[in-house]
């Protein structure tokens, strides 16, 4: 079975997703008495946090771009897991313990260090039990992304039965769920939360994809830009309700419809820098919160010889945060990914050529499950 080709304008998305969280949480930093108390550019950056609302409605499109051939093939469930446990645990692990070591020598005051075993069990996993916030903050998001790839699981061993669970978990998120800040997550909030809407979004996205109509692409585009813009003009006039994100989480979706169907019928050439920032976004995501941090520090201290206004600090402080992020992925994320990937791929290159050696009369078989569906 092909994989589908890679879609350069969502991966350009991507990276600007989390470029956009990552300013939105330096305004908040340098708002902090301990560094500036002055929130730089929070009229700007306010509502990047939205780069995470983005994440999600983009991740219930690409799952379904990714296995939607899987579903209703149980054979294909190791395969399926394996590829999302390599993708989403290794290079988290390999941050969450850099972080866990730092903050057991006294460095790093914002976050909190693993003690009880469901702490840990949390920090490891990715599972929440209670209101425990993990050594990396920002990766409270991957909760949320790693109960959406359970549920689609079970879509991969039963079509019928893992619809039922899907629509019954996005309608819980409709009728009791909540947007839980930090402080206030809680076991019940998180995995019947309101944000689990954007995944369905994102997964309604991909069928109106699948349309395969190019004349939708433009006008998804536009219209996806116009409703996101429209809840940020009401919402920065005060006009908001309790499911304001979704209107947000729409405007994704309509943008990422339609970029999908604009490069699906056009070839584009990739921009090599929106690229890699796409490529690097896991990275900088899980590490910026840190590099915010510690680039805050030396740009104040370096302020006792070297006059810098605010809004220089900001701008030093989001490049070396970004820059980390992607020095991170060149240095630990690609190669652990390589590495990973290599050694999936010679596994499985060797149950291949095992199974076509036990054959009848010497005919060479192929497994089913690997030919793709009419």
């Amino acid at each position: 079975m092909t994989d589908r080709k890679p879609l350069h304008l969502l991966q350009y998305g991507r990276g600007l997703a989390a470029l956009a969280v990552a300013a939105f949480h330096l305004s908040i930093l340098l708002g902090e008495p301990r560094y500036l108390g002055d929130a730089v550019f929070h009229a700007v950056t306010w509502r990047g946090n939205l780069g995470v609302d983005f994440f999600f409605v983009l991740s219930g499109f690409i799952i379904f771009y990714a296995h939607d051939r899987d579903i209703g093939r149980p054979e294909r469930l190791r395969p399926y897991l394996r590829k999302r446990f390599t993708r989403l645990y290794p290079v988290y692990w390999v941050y969450a313990l850099g972080m866990c070591a730092l903050l057991a020598l006294g460095l790093g005051s914002a976050t909190a260090f693993p003690h009880g075993v469901t702490d840990w069990i949390s920090t490891l996993l990715l599972v929440r039990f209670d209101g425990f916030e993990l050594p990396i903050t920002p990766a409270w998001s991957l909760m949320h992304e790693l109960s959406f790839y359970a549920l689609f699981g079970v879509l991969i061993l039963s079509q019928r039965i893992g619809w039922a669970v899907l629509v019954a978990w996005l309608s819980t998120a409709v009728l009791f769920g909540v947007y839980a800040e930090e402080g206030s997550r809680t076991a019940l909030n998180t995995y019947f939360s309101a944000f689990n809407m954007d995944f369905a979004v994102g997964i309604a996205a991909y069928f109106a994809w699948k349309l395969r109509a190019p004349r939708i692409a433009l006008p998804c585009i536009g219209l996806g830009l116009g409703t996101v813009a429209l809840c940020y003009l009401a919402e920065a006039n005060g006009h908001t309700l309790h499911f304001h994100p979704l209107g947000y989480a729409l405007g994704f979706g309509l943008i990422i419809a339609g970029a999908a169907a604009l490069e699906t019928h056009r070839q584009f050439r990739p921009i090599a820098a929106l690229k890699f920032l796409g490529d690097a976004s896991y990275s900088i995501y899980l590490t910026h919160l840190a590099l915010l941090g510690l680039a805050c520090k030396i740009a104040i201290a370096a302020t006792r010889f070297v006059a810098l206004p605010h809004w220089a600090i900001y701008g030093i402080a989001l490049a070396a945060a970004v820059l980390g992020g992607c020095a991170a992925h060149l240095l630990v994320e690609k190669p652990l990914l390589r590495r990973l990937r290599g050694r999936e791929q010679s596994s499985a290159q060797g149950s291949r050529g095992r199974f076509t050696q036990s054959t009848d009369a010497g005919v060479s078989l192929k497994v089913q499950a690997d030919l793709p569906r009419p």
